[in-house]
């Protein structure tokens, strides 16, 4: 006898670690006994990101994770591409782009 009444045809992609053999009697809803106090601020909006030279990329990019305290910053990819190529066009990297876009993506090391 199947504990459902309409079992799937294939297994999950993303199975549980060890499923458990009944479900939970009633959930708990109770605030946490440890909760954040100083809970960090809300994500960085895509029109508040800054853009910064990648020497991986051989272009511009607004991936916070090549920014550095002592490099410099821009407001805009027009301004980045000027600042380091004299042109207000050069080889970016978007992330707001790849976000909205997720089939969209560059590889470092790729052209």
């Amino acid at each position: 006898e199947s504990p459902t009444e309409s079992p799937t045809e294939s297994p999950s992609a993303y199975p549980s670690a060890s499923p458990t053999d009944s479900p939970t009697e009633s959930p708990i809803f109770t605030p946490s006994v440890n909760p954040t106090y100083d809970p960090t601020s809300s994500p960085t909006t895509c029109q508040e990101r800054e853009w910064q030279y990648s020497p991986d990329l051989g272009g511009c990019t607004n991936i916070a994770l090549y920014f550095s305290d002592n490099e410099m910053v821009f407001d805009t990819l027009d301004a980045c591409c000027y600042e380091k190529f004299e042109t207000d066009a050069c080889r970016s990297y978007d992330i707001c782009c790849a976000i909205a876009n997720s089939i969209w993506y560059f590889v470092p090391g790729s052209d």
